[in-house]
């Protein structure tokens, strides 16, 4: 005799076959419907295809004016005495239109704990009392940067203009690689800070280096050697990946959130007297006093929360998603390695490491926002890059002076120019006698290997002689005192009220720039290097 539940067996059986038809067809209907919303563009952003086309579509397309003006722009210069190459920042940012910096630390000592008083000293002068009674101040722009070793070249609206792309972009970039952990984290990008090509000065088996994604710098920019220790340098055919503290901006709100966890970080660090990311206590003084490491190790344990995060929002269908449509936001990252060691598991890497809670946690403990300008918008950084540049005149034709000599160099080195810089005559240089009148007829620094413009130029590389040889390629040189004297007149509060201290003491240009580093500055007769 048959027994009755028997009966419903193959009923249940086809059942299950029409649900999983109807799944599969959903599913794929849902692929093709996803295929089409847009995010390719997005993906090959994060996904660096070698092509290069994508960034440099992203990067030359319509130029968009700054929403923040430069009056809302406070900058910050980390100094404890002047020299020359003080006097260089100060004047290539004078001639360009930039609002006085406030001078932080002044008269502070000197050495590995000066690079803490840029933390301490920056936080203590956005906590002013009266700065936050001000109901705008928050959404104002606070922007760091190494005060010796640092020459713009390009005016303050440009700046502004390519901080609020980077965020833009770097927001899209990672909705692409968290999916739906960036909507339900409410994540934004708040700060970006220069990005170099080496994790230093952390240990690369930290969270610091392992944790940080792939760059979106295409992957064969240096040929066959990209990546490798061939090349020039040791480091000079990596891409761009890691943090730099040379240079960063943000709102106020966003960079006082950063900058307090730093300070917290930093005493932390100063107590236990080791390197913030190493467990057995190799290293003093948290690396002499680095305030780079503390920002390192703070991208690293952000980017390894962010992984986290992408984990704990994914759902039970997402890794049929991710088969059916590659590359999908939110999706599995691929592979990458660092420094030749492969990372498949940013979280737990196969290489010895220093483990970490992979936990999850709600209220965003470890995110700041951090970013990178990975293609050297806002600054080129000289570190392991100093073969990546050209001074190009862009009236003129270009192939000429983009001439290789190594074949480790970059394979396609161009230099376009970017929309966002203004064309036709500009009025610094039409008022201060004859000579070019446009920016396309001067000698602008060029990073050839990512075509753009930096708006400065940041000489830390380990040799920084280039302070001295090279201050006469820039477009300013031999006009640079008429160009002072054309901004004073026209009202330059640091010409006519000099600089203020982050204890509001006024030092005049005179105090700051005397008369002996005249030769020097402006290099009117033979050259003469003068010591501070």
């Amino acid at each position: 005799m048959i027994k009755p539940h028997a009966l419903l067996v193959p009923r249940r059986r086809s059942q299950l076959v029409v649900a999983a038809s109807v799944f599969t067809f959903m599913t794929m209907l849902l692929a093709l419907v996803t295929r089409g919303a847009g995010y390719s563009s997005l993906r090959q952003k994060w996904a660096t295809d070698s092509e290069g086309a994508v960034y440099t579509e992203v990067r030359h397309g319509p130029s968009t004016a700054a929403r923040v003006t430069k009056d809302k722009l406070h900058i910050l210069l980390p100094a404890t005495r002047s020299n020359p190459n003080f006097c260089k920042t100060l004047m290539t940012m004078t001639i360009l239109g930039y609002p006085a910096p406030t001078i932080i630390g002044w008269g502070g000592r000197e050495g590995g704990s000066s690079h803490y008083m840029k933390i301490t000293n920056s936080l203590a002068w956005i906590e002013d009392h009266e700065r936050n009674g001000q109901p705008e101040f928050e959404e104002e722009i606070v922007f760091m940067m190494d005060a010796y070793d640092v020459w713009f070249q390009l005016p303050p609206e440009v700046l502004l203009a390519r901080y609020e792309r980077i965020l833009r972009e770097e927001d899209a970039r990672v909705k692409q690689r968290l999916g739906k952990a960036f909507r339900n984290e409410h994540l934004e990008t708040g700060v970006i800070f220069g990005a170099g090509k080496r994790c230093i000065p952390n240990m690369p088996s930290s969270i610091s280096c392992y944790a940080v994604p792939d760059s979106p710098v295409p992957h064969d920019i240096y040929g066959a050697a990209t990546d490798t220790s061939f090349g020039v340098g040791p480091a000079t055919s990596f891409r761009t990946r890691y943090l730099n503290s040379g240079s960063m901006i943000g709102k106020v709100k966003h960079m006082r959130k950063l900058l307090k966890a730093a300070a917290a970080k930093m005493r932390v660090c100063k107590d236990r007297q080791t390197r913030p990311d190493d467990s057995r206590g190799r290293s003093g003084q948290c690396d002499g006093g680095s305030d780079q490491s503390i920002f390192i190790e703070m991208l690293g344990e952000q980017e390894y929360h962010r992984e986290i995060m992408r984990r704990h929002h994914r759902g039970i269908f997402d890794d049929v998603l991710d088969w059916l449509v590659p590359g999908r936001a939110g999706s599995w990252p691929k592979p990458w390695n660092i420094y030749g060691a492969v990372v498949t598991d940013p979280l737990n890497p196969e290489f010895p490491h220093r483990p970490h809670n992979t936990a999850y946690h709600t209220g965003k403990l470890w995110d700041f926002g951090i970013a990178l300008d990975y293609f050297a918008d806002l600054g080129h950084q000289g570190i392991d890059a100093e073969r990546d540049i050209h001074y190009i005149m862009h009236d003129q034709p270009i192939a000429p002076q983009l001439s290789r000599q190594s074949p480790f160099d970059c394979r396609n080195p161009r230099s376009t120019m970017p929309d966002d810089i203004p064309r036709g005559n500009v009025d610094l240089l039409t008022a201060n006698g004859p000579g070019p009148r446009t920016w396309q007829s001067v000698p602008l620094l060029s990073e050839v290997c990512m075509d753009t413009i930096p708006v400065m130029i940041h000489h830390n590389a380990m040799n920084n002689s280039r302070l001295e040889t090279e201050w006469e390629k820039p477009w300013w040189h031999g006009r640079a005192r008429k160009m002072l004297e054309w901004r004073e007149k026209e009202g330059a509060e640091q010409l006519l009220h000099g600089f203020m201290t982050d204890v509001h003491m006024a030092l005049t240009w005179s105090e700051l720039c005397p008369a002996r580093y005249d030769q020097e500055l402006y290099r009117e007769g033979k050259p003469k290097p003068v010591e501070g």
